[in-house]
């Protein structure tokens, strides 16, 4: 707000500065985390260290999943990060009295939200290249994680498409449908860069492609208008699809931004009525 000399502040620049500071947060904005409260010699000092970031690693994948995290589904994960189970119940609790966990009726969540936030959107990256022992899983879910699509790169895009129907899409719309293809990084990846080379057309670009389009339609023919009337009646417009369908719509707004009599529309099965009526047509544009 300060960049912008604004004032007055709602809950959508809070949740815009959020993203921000989320981007630009490290891994050692939080290293105490996992690091303090470790009383025990220094030979165990750094496993207890790694295993708590494993351990966050697997609150980290439940939590994408979900709001919130069960010990249940934190244990379900141990195996897979090469955890034992008694650590996972006792780091849980020292989670719990350092205030970094706060649970009730075996749910838990972070204290600190801006944590979780940055937990689930890159945190998982950094603290994986903190591990100096990286096993295969480790490596592959690095790999994993680097395809992963980031928030930031979902308002980035959703900053070019403007609105769409009158209304602006959001990052959690994106999410909600890029979910419908499973969960695996690798697929929604190659989804979203169709969804990067999508463009939206406004009304405003549509008319303007019409305008374009008839430029390149009369550049070759000698154009008739009758006295008094700035309107063409010998360029015959239609469509390949029904009556109804958006290639009719097309055609009405094609005649309209080109100056066409909005009798020379015409579906295609009255075309060759509509010739044998009027002999002044000179060309035939098919809109679809």
């Amino acid at each position: 707000m300060v960049e912008r000399r604004d004032c007055y502040i709602t809950k959508k620049e809070v949740e815009e500065a959020l993203v921000l500071a989320l981007r630009c947060a490290s891994e050692n904005s939080f290293q105490h985390f996992w690091e303090d409260g470790i009383y025990v010699n220094a030979d165990r000092t750094e496993e207890i260290s790694v295993n708590r970031r494993r351990l966050l690693l697997c609150f980290a994948e439940v939590l994408r999943r979900n709001q919130k995290a069960t010990k249940d589904q934190v244990l379900g994960l141990v195996n897979k990060y090469g955890l034992a189970s008694d650590f996972v119940e006792n780091e849980i609790r020292e989670f719990e009295r350092r205030k970094i966990l706060t649970g009730e009726s075996g749910v838990y969540k972070f204290k600190v939200r801006f944590f979780e936030g940055w937990l689930k959107e890159k945190g998982v990256k950094e603290i994986i290249t903190t591990l100096s022992s990286v096993d295969k899983f480790l490596h592959d879910k690095r790999l994993e994680e680097e395809t992963r699509v980031r928030s930031e790169e979902i308002c980035r895009l959703v900053k070019t498409w403007g609105t769409y129907k009158g209304r602006s899409i959001t990052e959690d719309q994106i999410r909600m449908w890029l979910a419908q293809f499973g969960e695996d990084n690798n697929d929604q990846r190659l989804l979203f860069r169709i969804l990067q080379n999508v463009k939206f057309y406004s009304n405003d670009n549509i008319r303007a492609k019409m305008k374009e389009s008839h430029g390149i339609v009369v550049r070759n023919i000698i154009q008739h208008f009758e006295p008094n009337k700035r309107k063409q009646k010998d360029v015959l417009v239609s469509y390949l699809d029904c009556a109804g369908k958006s290639g009719a719509r097309y055609a009405k707004l094609y005649a309209d931004e080109n100056g066409i009599y909005f009798e020379n529309v015409v579906e295609p099965k009255k075309i060759k009525e509509f010739m044998n009526n009027n002999s002044n047509i000179q060309t035939i544009v098919f809109i679809e």
